[in-house]
């Protein structure tokens, strides 16, 4: 017997970071299984630099790469021909879909060398593409979510299969498994679709599992917020730019009003619903094509939520009362962050005309939630 690398690929939004978080509280436990959550280009909670090791020179932008040295796939054999006879190393990272076909060359140095099993993540469109939306603009992106939803549906993060037959030929797996994201709040289901490929009791990753949501989803006013203050921060495209507006967004992230957080996502819209019905197709059909191992159940039809959660877009004075408020209530906003919020007030003030410090004086009176 020989151990087996278990390379989990994401895609994004589908609990990979909540996946992460319970193999990280679970390892002691999991090593008793001869189980080990691989140590090579982890980042703390994921192995985003195994797949910036893989990113042409050019790509490697993501500000956790920047002035590292990364990790070579070789690295990562050696680390799996250490282990135990019998014994499973998991390696996940989201960012792992993203490798180009021109690059995923580098991951066959793992062909012959080892034993690889794939896992990915599938989860109902009509929640997914929400969520990437949300996720592009915690990370600056401006687009509204009509929008968005248009460019998202091309994309590898939705359309898995492209991104399955590249892994799938440049390492060889001898099995292929599919977990099915549950679509409720109880993620637990999904820990016990991960306890069978990885042959570990169920308990062992339910009972290490964070109690709460792990990079859950903005609410509307969130986005609509984070929008608004992105546009004022000048986009030079450089690492320094890039990481002070990761500083400013996600200081501004836990102040947006409590009441403001009740609805998490917006709806697909009804005319996008038969396609994201037939990508739902797609994918199912092309999984049993293919022999791939499915854990639970994949869902049918994407449109088939009936908008639990979902809320309608604020408008801009919920935007200004939002940012009124991140300004009044004694948050300790950094000297970047203060002026973004100044400058968005500014840029919604002249847009609006007098309604809109009306608007900021009774907010001022009255606090959020009062009217």
């Amino acid at each position: 017997m020989t151990a087996t690398l278990v390379l989990h690929l994401g895609p994004h939004k589908t609990a990979t970071t909540y996946l992460q978080d319970t193999l990280v509280r679970a390892a002691p436990a999991l090593a008793a299984e001869h189980v080990y959550y691989a140590t090579t280009g982890r980042n703390d909670l994921a192995h985003h630099d195994l797949a910036f090791a893989l990113w042409s020179p050019e790509r490697r932008t993501n500000l956790m790469s920047a002035g590292r040295t990364l990790p070579s796939w070789h690295d990562l054999a050696d680390e799996v021909t250490r282990a135990p006879d019998g014994a499973r190393l998991v390696v996940s990272s989201e960012n792992l879909a993203h490798v180009r076909d021109d690059e995923i060359d580098g991951a066959c140095v793992l062909g012959g060398r080892v034993d690889v099993e794939i896992v990915v993540g599938v989860r109902r469109l009509d929640a997914l593409l929400p969520s990437l939306w949300q996720e592009g603009v915690k990370w600056g992106r401006q687009w509204p979510f009509g929008e968005a939803v248009g460019q998202l549906l091309d994309e590898d993060r939705v359309r898995i299969l492209p991104m399955l037959d590249r892994w799938t030929a440049a390492v060889e797996p001898h099995a292929v498994h599919a977990l099915a994201v549950p679509a409720g709040p109880d993620a637990t289901m999904l820990l016990r679709f991960v306890a069978e490929v990885l042959g570990c009791e169920a308990g062992t990753l339910t009972d290490a599992a964070p109690s709460g949501a792990v990079n859950a989803s903005l609410s509307w006013l969130h986005a609509e917020v984070l929008r608004g203050v992105s546009a004022t921060i000048d986009p030079t495209g450089d690492q320094s730019s890039l990481l002070r507006r990761q500083q400013v967004l996600h200081q501004l992230i836990p102040l947006v009003p409590p009441t403001a957080t009740t609805t998490v996502r917006p709806v697909v819209p009804t005319a996008l619903r038969s396609m994201l019905d037939d990508v739902q197709r797609e994918t199912r059909i092309g999984l049993d094509e293919r022999g791939v191992i499915v854990h639970g159940e994949l869902p049918v039809m994407a449109s088939s939520v009936d908008g639990a959660g979902s809320g309608p877009q604020p408008n801009r004075d919920d935007v200004d009362r939002a940012l009124a408020w991140i300004q009044e209530c004694g948050a300790d906003l950094s000297h970047d962050a203060r002026a973004a919020v100044d400058a968005t007030r500014r840029r919604l003030d002249v847009d609006a005309g007098p309604g809109s410090r009306r608007q900021r004086r009774w907010f001022r009176r009255h606090g959020p939630g009062t009217e």
